[in-house]
């Protein structure tokens, strides 16, 4: 990797964009994984876009510049440890992925929100 930023946009009403800039000396894939409870829900939307929960939920909308991104919504493998503050509660993960090895990639993350959290 030869570049990397990460940029949080906040924009008005409920929408947050987490920009990404990587580059690197020869293609790569690279793969960008959002992690949620599997009991509240992570599922794939449309061709970009996932959805964390149902009353409240979170969506992240995903636009690439210059390529185009796979979705999937995967099980993440339990990690075990000595504690975990959410009791052991299995994840699932939206998984945002390149289809062909990129050089250089910019994408725009897009996070709306309906609901509150207590």
């Amino acid at each position: 990797m030869v570049h990397y930023t990460r940029d949080f946009l906040l924009r008005e009403g409920r929408e947050i964009v987490c920009r990404d800039r990587v580059a690197f000396d020869r293609p790569r894939r690279l793969a960008w994984l959002f992690h949620g409870f599997r009991n509240e829900g992570v599922v794939r939307e449309n061709a970009t876009t996932a959805r964390f929960g149902s009353a409240p939920w979170v969506r992240i909308t995903a636009r690439p510049a210059g390529t185009t991104l796979e979705l999937a919504v995967r099980e993440t493998p339990v990690v075990w440890s000595y504690a975990s503050a959410q009791g052991f509660r299995p994840f699932d993960h939206a998984r945002f992925e390149t289809r062909t090895p990129v050089t250089a990639v910019t994408v725009d993350f897009v996070l709306t929100w309906k609901g509150t959290v207590s």
